[in-house]
């Protein structure tokens, strides 16, 4: 019996660490097909506008300030796909936040900025997944829009 917690207890130190601090995966998940979720379509406010990976024509906009969204999520015993669909949801929501607090009526320019690397894509994000955490960051522009 005292040999199994002894083995079981090397087991443990020698192998979790190394998973707990293992590398992220970089994954590249479809925008609309993030959006489209149900929790998304319940939460996301389609009066704040989110343009992801273009500037808009400044004389279009009054710039309120870049604002930066970094959620992480729960990713153990989840798929890729699941942990970091919901995550992103919760980026969104994070910056549409944001721009409601500066009385924005748009995010623009949004690139996903993941330990500050910009990946600008119109049609994915970058999420990362560990073993344990699924982390979306997102950059964007708060903007009034002139109509």
């Amino acid at each position: 019996m005292f040999t199994r917690i002894m083995a079981l207890l090397v087991f443990l130190i020698g192998f979790l660490p190394g998973q707990a601090f293992s590398e992220d995966t970089i994954n590249h998940f479809s925008i609309q097909h993030a959006l489209g979720q149900a929790v998304a379509k319940k939460k996301v406010d389609p009066r704040i506008k989110l343009v992801f990976g273009k500037k808009l024509d400044p004389a279009k906009m009054r710039d309120l300030g870049t604002i930066i969204a970094n959620p992480k999520t729960n990713g153990f015993n989840k798929s890729d796909e699941e942990a970091c669909l919901w995550v992103f949801v919760s980026a969104v929501l994070e910056l549409q936040e944001q721009a409601r607090i500066r009385g924005a009526d748009a995010v623009v320019d949004i690139v996903s900025y993941y330990k500050k690397n910009v990946y600008a894509d119109e049609q994915k994000f970058e999420c990362a997944k560990g073993t344990f955490v699924a982390a979306v960051a997102l950059r964007g522009t708060a903007v009034r829009l002139v109509k």
